[in-house]
């Protein structure tokens, strides 16, 4: 296949996964009062995701190195179509969570494996455009995701948000089934508990492994933990409500798209480890901006600006990271997809407890701060490491 068809296919994967990630964030209001609940417990089925996420990471990275990623990939589609649709008719917050529960573990397989594969499929050279073009397609998943669910369920409500996503990834699963082909004449090794340990004692000893899990766990613990909070603060500022906390989401994915426009600029000006330092600073600017926006259009903006500075720190870090362990591709980028969900599982609890204490703006504020001091720790060590990428 050719590599523009390649990204394609995998892309719509990734726009699939990314609308069943993001498609609870606007709508936790709602949910809270339809099911008699707190705000922050609602605020949990973030997390009802993102924990079983990371947790299938270490074992969906070696059986896709072992069984073949777009075999998993294939299966594990065709799981989250239906607990996406099971979601549709969750009858309480119990029960919502563990549909989404089975839908963070079986989502899990397609992104990480997706970059697996782009990693598999393309030179070292290449690969980071490769990923950012990727990351497109997951980018307007996450720009269309939150604003369709809070538009539909401010409308007609929640439950048709759920079977529209189920019908995406219904078309990504048959997609990938029908037009992807494992690579011919690759010898893959067994699934053996043994031979998973080593490939993942051998990354971890990687000097390079700390800083890229580190700094992909902040990224999610800081930005992602904060968003199923916008709309109650929203509601709490008279700002707007779940519809307008839909379009404030979108904007990580609008300044993701502003990112992908400017990559090939950015590249012929800028090291690979000065875009990942710039985007530090980015993030923390944002940041800023979102501690003290005061309406949804300001917000939007922050969250765009948030979102420009995170994929250009968080696009060289998954380039790092296809480079820990080549033999073990997929394990190594299970490890980065596992950092970066457990920090998006624990993040919203640890806003929930540093918000009622420090005040939603200086929570923030401390949060873009974590992510400037491990963004740049990442890029001065990329640049010891491999000198003018």
């Amino acid at each position: 296949m050719n590599p523009s068809s390649l990204i394609a296919i995998l892309g719509l994967t990734g726009f699939a996964a990314n609308i069943a990630i993001r498609i609870v964030d606007p709508i936790v209001p709602l949910l809270a009062r339809e099911f008699d609940t707190a705000l922050t417990t609602a605020a949990l089925l973030a997390s009802a995701y993102t924990l079983p996420y990371a947790l299938g990471q270490p074992i969906l990275g070696p059986l896709g190195d072992s069984k073949g990623k777009v075999r998993v990939m294939s299966f594990c589609l065709f799981v989250l179509t239906a607990a996406l649709l099971a979601s549709a008719f969750a009858w309480d917050v119990a029960s919502l969570a563990a549909c989404r529960a089975v839908s963070g573990l079986a989502g899990g397989a397609c992104i990480p494996l997706a970059l697996a594969l782009i990693g598999d499929r393309f030179a070292l050279a290449e690969r980071q455009k490769a990923i950012s073009r990727y990351l497109l397609f997951v980018i307007i998943g996450q720009m269309s995701g939150p604003p369709m669910a809070g538009l539909l369920a401010d409308s007609i409500g929640w439950r048709p948000v759920f079977a529209i996503a189920a019908a995406i990834a219904l078309v990504a699963g048959v997609a990938v089934k029908t037009s992807l082909k494992p690579s011919p004449g690759i010898v893959r090794p067994p699934f053996q508990l043994d031979r998973i340990m080593a490939n993942y004692r051998t990354i971890l000893a990687n000097p390079m492994a700390k800083y890229c899990y580190g700094a992909v766990a902040a990224e999610g613990a800081c930005i992602y933990g904060f968003l199923p909070y916008v709309a109650g603060l929203l509601e709490a500022r008279g700002a707007g409500g779940i519809r307008e906390a839909g379009f404030v989401v979108a904007g990580i994915g609008l300044g993701g798209l502003a990112f992908n426009l400017a990559l090939t600029s950015l590249q012929k000006r800028m090291s690979r480890a000065t875009i990942m330092r710039a985007g530090s600073f980015v993030i923390m600017t944002g940041m800023a901006a979102v501690a003290f926006g005061q309406t949804w259009l300001m917000q939007m903006a922050a969250f765009t600006i948030v979102g420009l500075g995170f994929y250009m720190l968080h696009t060289g870090i998954q380039t790092e990271a296809t480079e820990l362990a080549p033999a073990a591709r997929g394990s190594a980028i299970a490890l980065h997809a596992f950092s970066l969900f457990l920090g998006m599982a624990l993040g919203p609890a640890i806003y929930g407890m540093a918000i009622p204490w420090l005040g939603a703006p200086l929570s923030v504020l401390v949060g873009g701060g974590v992510i400037l001091a491990a963004g740049w720790a990442i890029a001065e060590r990329a640049a010891r490491t491999a000198p003018g990428l």
